[in-house]
């Protein structure tokens, strides 16, 4: 029972349907402030949870693809003339059929070969793509380039896998 008394409300005891002097302290509108306080609390504190627990994983593809990793792996070989072509850096660009020019910043992925001239490209997808190789080939003593267009699907795939050879040349 809420009695009137003056211009402040009160919350009345069960007794006698009198105002117990220990509730004369807690005013109304302040248990209403109070109360609306800790709704808001609650949902702030929900609405956090959400953000924090809903928020995406952008480690593949440098945020820019699906949070489920590609199956597909790309071998590629470089070699010049009829040598292998060491340490040559090779850039990996995704859905697109032309190419993308020698601006490495185009690039998706990029890898180095090793000693052998062997690189590989992991956990791609099907589609589109095209390998540019860049490096110097200590052997011949000149710097070489090389590009190819690829296809990855079913019909190209073996096991997931696809290898390749890159010619490249001065």
């Amino acid at each position: 029972m809420i009695e009137k008394t003056g211009k402040k409300l009160y919350f009345s005891s069960l007794t006698n349907g009198k105002i117990h002097p220990f509730h004369r302290i807690v005013n109304v509108p302040l248990l209403m402030i109070m109360r609306k306080m800790a709704k808001i609390l609650v949902l702030g504190v929900f609405i956090a949870f959400l953000c924090i627990g809903c928020k995406k994983s952008d480690q593949l593809n440098n945020g820019n693809g699906p949070n489920v990793e590609g199956t597909i792996t790309l071998n590629v070989h470089c070699f010049h003339h009829s040598w292998d072509v060491p340490y040559v850096q090779l850039y990996l660009k995704r859905n697109v059929t032309e190419f993308p020019g020698r601006d490495s910043t185009k690039y998706e992925y990029s890898v180095q070969a090793d000693s052998d001239g062997k690189a590989s490209f992991t956990k791609l997808y099907p589609g589109n793509y095209y390998v540019y190789a860049t490096g110097n080939d200590y052997y011949f003593g000149a710097w070489v380039r090389g590009q190819a267009p690829v296809q990855l699907n079913l019909s190209t795939l073996e096991a997931s896998t696809l290898s390749i050879e890159l010619p490249v040349s001065e």
